[in-house]
């Protein structure tokens, strides 16, 4: 574009620099446009129409509930409570899977369980 500037600049002189220049603006302008509306270049930005999924921030809800570990919980693991796979912490202990287990508590969005008494 440059070039194209300095060349109609020393062919056509002042005038012809600065058409150029207004026809390399309008041109610009016109590229940009038809690229923000084409598909490929909307497929690469973000769409912030989109909805997207929360998760339920209240766990105080389990509190006392009782399950069944999933996974070793060392301490981190999986339980079963009411049908549904939760993550949770143990609290303090080591819990082999299939071991039943009580929520004790919960810490923003930690689940604090313990190994069930009899269990």
């Amino acid at each position: 574009i440059i070039y194209g500037i300095w060349r109609a600049r020393t062919a056509y002189g002042f005038e012809g620099a600065m058409v150029t220049i207004l026809l390399c603006a309008i041109g610009a302008v016109v590229l940009i446009k038809l690229a923000l509306k084409s598909r490929a270049v909307r497929s690469v930005g973000l769409d912030y129409n989109e909805e997207g999924h929360t998760s339920l921030d209240d766990y105080s809800v389990l509190v006392g509930k009782e399950g069944t570990a999933l996974t070793k919980l060392r301490p981190a693991g999986i339980v079963i409570i009411e049908g549904k796979r939760v993550d949770v912490v143990a609290d303090g202990e080591f819990i082999e899977a299939n071991s039943p287990i009580r929520v004790v508590g919960i810490e923003g969005p930690r689940i604090i369980v313990e190994l069930k008494e009899g269990g």
